[in-house]
């Protein structure tokens, strides 16, 4: 399952961009940017800083940064999102301080949130999407409901934060011990911690972040393979293909062809 996917350091015109394609499972994670996400019913739920929300009806999240998420598929039914991804200047002064935390909404059929989605959707002007971006965000806030703070605990806020890094960063030469260095901790404590709260190693989660991103630059741009292979921190071709056909079961041609 694929994700048209915005670049890592979020390099759109004042830090909004705009993506849309299908829901698939991710591990555990945060990001340095805002999130904003309508997501159609499928199989599974999203779960936001320890709250699980089934995905059995239309719901909308706008998370803040470090709020700390994953996705779980439970069944075949699969679904589109539409998601926003922008950092404070595209929504202006005013709007950030009303975000004191992350918002959840139950739109119905034919309700307003859904209708600003799918015209965010649309490629238009970026003065047109950042108006539109602002009134979903009011919205929203209007019609949500708050969803539960980050553990404050020391370890969660340094997991959140080692994976906004390797979110934003994941093309680099990034190690365990370059992440570390940055976190101030040492790199057998942040070693553990990745094994205590996603259940991954440091080497595996990053893997696995290149690789969701090699499957969806595969089914969403005309870049050949090796192109992709580096696009994706990867620098031997030889590696990134063993990598992807072992994580997904086929080769990156038979999968773009998918």
């Amino acid at each position: 399952m694929s994700e048209l996917r915005m670049s890592p350091a979020l390099t759109g015109k004042n830090g909004l961009q705009i993506s849309v394609g299908k829901v698939f499972p991710f591990p555990i994670h945060s990001h340095s940017y805002y999130e904003m996400i309508l997501y159609r019913p499928f199989d599974g739920f999203v779960t936001v800083n320890g709250r699980q929300i089934p995905a059995n009806r239309p719901f909308a999240l706008l998370m803040t940064p470090t709020d700390l998420h994953s996705v779980t598929l439970t069944g075949a039914q699969c679904s589109n999102f539409i998601k926003a991804a922008f950092t404070a200047d595209a929504l202006g002064g005013y709007l950030t301080k009303r975000l004191t935390g992350g918002l959840l909404a139950f739109p119905p059929e034919g309700d307003t949130i859904l209708h600003l989605f799918e015209k965010l959707s649309v490629p238009r002007p970026h003065e047109a999407l950042a108006l539109l971006l602002r009134a979903l965000v009011l919205l929203l806030a209007e019609a949500g409901e708050t969803l539960p703070s980050a553990p404050a605990a020391r370890s969660n806020a340094l997991m959140a934060a080692a994976t906004a890094i390797i979110g934003d960063e994941f093309e680099t030469d990034l190690t365990l011990e370059h992440l570390a260095q940055r976190l101030n901790v040492s790199y057998q404590h942040l070693s553990a911690c990745f094994l205590k709260h996603l259940g991954l190693s440091f080497s595996a989660y990053l893997s696995d972040i290149r690789l969701r991103h090699a499957g969806a630059l595969l089914q969403s741009s005309t870049l050949s393979v090796t192109e992709i292979c580096y696009a994706c921190g990867y620098r031997n071709l030889s590696h990134f293909l063993r990598s992807f056909k072992k994580k997904f079961g086929v080769t990156p041609k038979t999968y773009r062809k998918g």
